[in-house]
């Protein structure tokens, strides 16, 4: 595979919100620092929502491309990611992130392992 350049562009829009852009995609998204932090804004996606669901939507892709691989049918795929961040010597670390998924594959399939 040759190699791919994603470009993500930001705008800052007010206090500690700011918008995310990408010039091939049609959705803009804000984001915000967390609630947690000193002017924190609640109810937008904060970097920690964001880095948690690009774990959670790269381990869903590569289900989907093992999955078709092994001409695996399945009918529902869902997943629950999970990151904690934590103060670590002075510093905050993001660690672990952790995934909870569940799968339900074909009666197909199913039969085929009986």
């Amino acid at each position: 595979m040759e190699a791919k350049e994603y470009q993500v562009d930001l705008e800052w829009k007010e206090n500690k919100i700011g918008e995310i852009s990408s010039p091939i995609l049609n959705d803009k998204i804000s984001v915000a620092t967390p609630p947690q932090f000193t002017g924190g804004v609640e109810g937008i996606w904060s970097p920690e929502h964001l880095f948690t669901a690009a774990v959670n939507s790269c381990f869903m892709t590569t289900f989907l491309a093992i999955a078709e691989k092994s001409r695996l049918s399945f009918k529902a795929f869902t997943c629950q990611a999970k990151g904690k961040l934590e103060l670590y010597r002075l510093y905050f670390q993001y660690r672990p992130i952790k995934l909870f998924y569940f799968q339900t594959i074909s009666a197909l399939y199913n039969n085929q392992l009986n």
